[in-house]
């Protein structure tokens, strides 16, 4: 019994030493990102909510949703996606080149800005902030006109 005991334990290490030794398998694809947003009024500051928030794609909209009250807009989307399979864990790295933010509001100027891989929290967790320029109208004083 105690030579099966010691058997089975070797048998257990030599494979748990080859699993962890072993080198990485690669995998490449797609992996679902969840993609928060906050926007802001670029002057003050201040939460926008309301606006227009679009992903695109090499300028194809991919989702869209709205700022709530706090200036947040939360998107679940598919990027393209690679990484490492060991035993215990994998690793996942999600490409976000090609993929822009859109912003539109009324009063505001629009603005396109590229996801850049700072925005990465993690693995499939994109945060960004962004903010809008209001449109100022020309408000010059016009003097009556003088009748002839």
């Amino acid at each position: 019994m105690k030579k099966i005991l010691i058997t089975a334990l070797c048998l257990a290490g030599v494979f748990l030493a080859f699993m962890l030794l072993s080198p990485p398998s690669s995998w490449d694809g797609a992996a679902r990102a969840k993609v928060e947003v906050d926007v802001v009024d670029a002057a003050s500051g201040t939460p926008l909510g309301g606006v227009s928030v679009s992903l695109l794609n090499r300028s194809q909209p991919k989702t869209t949703s709205t700022t709530d009250e706090k200036g947040r807009a939360t998107m679940s989307e598919s990027f393209p996606a690679g990484g490492t399979i060991r035993l215990f864990y994998r690793t996942t790295h999600i490409y976000v080149a090609d993929h822009f933010l859109h912003l539109e509001k009324e009063g505001f100027t629009a603005t396109t800005t590229p996801l850049s891989t700072e925005s990465l929290v993690d693995g499939t967790h994109i945060r960004c902030r962004a903010s809008l320029t209001r449109i100022v109208e020309n408000t010059k004083a016009i003097d009556a006109i003088p009748e002839h």
